[in-house]
């Protein structure tokens, strides 16, 4: 008891001046110290993690891990480990850290305790699964996303749906995107019209197949606070306009039909 006694009081102020969470944990999985930052992760106070053990504040699904670790540093196979783990705090919350732990030597020359030092990584982990969750989002929806730069239109980045729309493969959309405009010139129009007010919503525009065919998107478009991109929403509309241009064709032929008609009802009845 004095030894460990001993250990805490020298390693009591690195501990107390450390930036992240510190703990000393008995071989038998007891707290035996701990430093403010953990026990404002854990939600308990020092005396209270004196009473547990760190098992009893880690998730379910983190135990086995975690002790199969410890008994590995009992029984001296290895002296340091690292790992992700949650822990739940005293109000039932989970948080994720960091985990580095390693065994200290006994008189006896064997680990009887285990230092470890514990980082927060919630928020880091809650802003990577949103980005994974976005990637995922961008790169398999079915409307078409790309990112171009904003003064030379070059392509900095595209999704497959807008590669499938214009019949390319998932790598092959390359160069500036005007080049796969039906009409080139279109651009410097919408670059004049984002400059003025940042955004445009659904812009009905022209572009070139692979296969030389025309694809008619509807494209939603704003420009990046720093004015240096351009972010689009693409959405292939070509069956719609192919028939409404059908239709239209239908309707200006049934009206020219209804005028020879009615041109042939007045040379008859003047006859």
């Amino acid at each position: 008891m004095i030894d460990i006694e001993n250990k805490i009081t020298a390693y009591k102020e690195l501990f107390d001046n450390a930036p992240n969470g510190m703990c000393l944990v008995g071989i038998d999985g007891i707290f035996l110290y701990a430093n403010q930052k953990f026990c404002d992760f854990v939600g308990y106070t020092v005396e209270q993690l004196k009473h547990k053990s760190y098992v009893e504040i880690t998730h379910p699904d983190d135990i086995t891990v975690d002790k199969s670790q410890i008994q590995n540093i009992k029984d001296g196979n290895i002296n340091f480990y690292k790992l992700e783990k949650r822990f739940i705090k005293k109000n039932g919350e989970i948080v994720w850290v960091k985990l580095w732990a390693s065994g200290i030597r006994g008189a006896d020359a064997k680990n009887t305790q285990v230092f470890a030092q514990i980082e927060n990584v919630s928020e880091s982990r809650e802003i990577a699964e949103e980005m994974e969750h976005y990637k995922t989002f961008y790169f398999r929806s079915p409307v078409g996303f790309i990112t171009t730069e904003f003064e030379t239109g070059k392509i900095i980045k595209s999704n497959y749906a807008l590669a499938r729309i214009l019949g390319y493969g998932p790598h092959e959309l390359t160069g500036r995107i005007e080049d796969y405009f039906a009409k080139p010139e279109e651009r410097a129009k919408l670059v004049a019209e984002l400059s003025e007010s940042g955004r445009i919503n659904d812009y009905l525009l022209e572009f070139k197949a692979k296969d030389g065919s025309s694809r008619w998107l509807n494209i939603s478009l704003t420009m990046s606070d720093d004015c240096r991109t351009i972010d689009a929403v693409v959405v292939d509309i070509t069956t719609t306009v192919l028939a409404e241009n059908k239709f239209r064709i239908i309707q200006e032929k049934q009206i020219e039909l209804l005028k020879q008609i009615g041109s042939a009802a007045d040379l008859l009845g003047r006859n």
